[in-house]
């Protein structure tokens, strides 16, 4: 989903008099239409378009808010090129017009952070993420919603570099902001499969090493185990709302429940997001035949 924090703060927009400014809000709505019913080769060619529109106005602000909804966008996608460049795009705006101190940039840096790691590029993200903390911490609480994405995304690229201990710290840390929310039972589940994934990472580490013990090995399962469970518990509250936000974490979490067996629940949360996209689809049609 577009992500409302990517809008740009007005507060910490400069003036623009001098331009002519694309409709943000519009163009967010209408992404978020997209997405919602499952067409991103459609929100894909609508970013694009508008980040054209915002080039020739000379949009920086819009050019920004663009830019990071790309990156969302292209990581789902797999998008690598448009998504680096959308990644670079964003970090030169943030520079260029001074705007290294503010809440905007520490969200830019993250996204860029993100999709850097995506491809490939996980050594990059880490300086990015760090210069977002360091923004975060000055202009936010330290239960501020913001904070558990961050950890999260942070915890996923010291997975990658296998530094398993301080990944397993930060996923804790971001699953107790996550729990101080209403309505976060994704950022939960999502977060609860990422320490699955981060258990099964550091077990098969030390059995490379030879000095896991049969004990040991147990315990891992027993651990991957309770990680999936308790996401599956999320899964099925009955206060979570059935959107396209719920469909799209079903399919990112389905495949790894399948990963490690859990075929039923993988099976059911392929058939709730094809349920909820087609709903949506439907929905969508009647809504332009009104117009």
């Amino acid at each position: 989903m577009a992500d409302q924090e990517n809008q740009m703060e007005s507060t910490e927009m400069k003036n623009q008099d001098t331009c002519r400014r694309i409709p943000v809000q519009e163009v967010i709505e209408k992404l978020d239409r997209m997405l919602e019913q499952d067409e991103p080769e459609r929100a894909m060619e609508h970013l694009k378009y508008w980040m054209s529109e915002a080039e020739k106005a000379g949009d920086w602000g819009g050019q920004l808010t663009v830019a990071n909804e790309l990156m969302g966008l292209t990581r789902s996608t797999g998008e690598e090129r448009t998504g680096l460049e959308a990644a670079e795009r964003g970090i030169e705006l943030i520079k260029t017009h001074k705007m290294e101190d503010t809440v905007t940039a520490g969200t830019t840096w993250i996204n860029a952070a993100t999709t850097f790691k995506a491809f490939g590029k996980c050594a990059a993200s880490l300086p990015l993420y760090e210069a977002a903390k360091r923004v975060y911490q000055r202009h936010l609480r330290e239960d501020d919603y913001r904070f558990a994405g961050l950890c999260n995304n942070m915890a996923l690229a010291y997975t990658q570099l296998k530094e398993f201990d301080r990944a397993e710290r930060l996923f804790m840390r971001a699953g107790e902001l996550a729990g101080l929310l209403q309505h976060s039972e994704m950022e939960i589940a999502v977060t609860w499969v990422n320490l699955a994934c981060l258990y099964r990472d550091w077990e098969a580490a030390e059995s490379e090493t030879g000095s896991c013990s049969q004990e040991e090995m147990e315990l891992w399962e027993k651990k991957k185990s309770q990680c999936l469970e308790r996401a599956w518990e999320q899964f099925e509250k009955r206060s979570v709302k059935w959107d396209g936000y719920y469909a799209f974490n079903c399919r990112k979490c389905a495949g790894t429940f399948g990963e490690f067996g859990y075929f039923r629940i993988q099976r059911e949360l392929e058939k709730r997001a094809e349920q909820i996209y087609r709903a949506n689809r439907r929905a969508g049609q009647t809504e332009d035949k009104d117009w």
